[in-house]
């Protein structure tokens, strides 16, 4: 198994991050049988699809589903979060998730 991910540049003694992102992983083919993507809050990966012989952005397609479902319930479709009610010690609460939380891409 592989994680990939990119990271913020940080200079951890001095203190500081730097803005901008470090490839940890760079291009490659995977050889599993799926490849499963959390969807995240910026667009940044693209994923080849042989196929259809054209670069895929998961996070465009899931925040496409994401603001369609909204339009089809009459909510915002801009909206950024999403509010869901978790039972934490016996006791409801409202909390605010990010839109992108809800979903992966998953990709044989």
């Amino acid at each position: 198994h592989r994680l990939c991910k990119y990271i913020n540049r940080a200079n951890a003694e001095a203190g500081k991050s730097q803005k901008k992102q470090k490839e940890v992983f760079g291009a490659h083919t995977d050889t599993s049988f799926v490849t499963i993507v959390p969807v995240a809050s910026t667009s940044g990966l693209e994923i080849f699809d042989e196929g259809a012989d054209k670069w895929f952005r998961p996070e465009l397609l899931a925040r496409r589903k994401w603001e369609l479902e909204r339009k089809e319930k009459g909510l915002d479709p801009s909206i950024e979060t999403e509010k869901i009610i978790v039972t934490e010690n016996g006791e409801d609460k409202e909390i605010n998730i990010p839109w992108h939380s809800r979903y992966i891409c998953v990709m044989p």
